[in-house]
């Protein structure tokens, strides 16, 4: 069963460029992961900083592969003081979704 994945990111003003450059980067490299079926990028249009993930992988072996990445850890790393909050990472099993 598939596995669902939306993640907001709550990114300080001043990042909000770096961050949606390093996340337009990551979805070209996530995008051609095995078991990965979508990973599309949002943000907001009242424009704030804010950005969401959109993801689908085949399961969770898919989706714990995509976050041991080595591009998935280094942009952990290069990200860390440019939230605001946590992000908040919800995992969905579909329930009646269109494929």
């Amino acid at each position: 069963m598939a596995l669902h994945v939306i993640a907001s990111l709550f990114l300080k003003p001043e990042h909000a460029q770096a961050a949606e450059a390093e996340l337009r980067s990551m979805v070209a490299k996530t995008r051609t992961e095995p078991g990965n079926r979508r990973y599309d990028l949002f943000r907001e249009q009242d424009g704030s900083p804010t950005l969401h993930l959109y993801e689908i992988y085949d399961d969770q072996a898919a989706f714990d592969a995509h976050l041991a990445s080595p591009y998935f850890g280094e942009f952990r790393t290069k990200s860390a003081d440019w939230f605001t909050a946590p992000p908040v990472i919800k995992v969905l099993s579909a329930i009646d979704v269109a494929e």
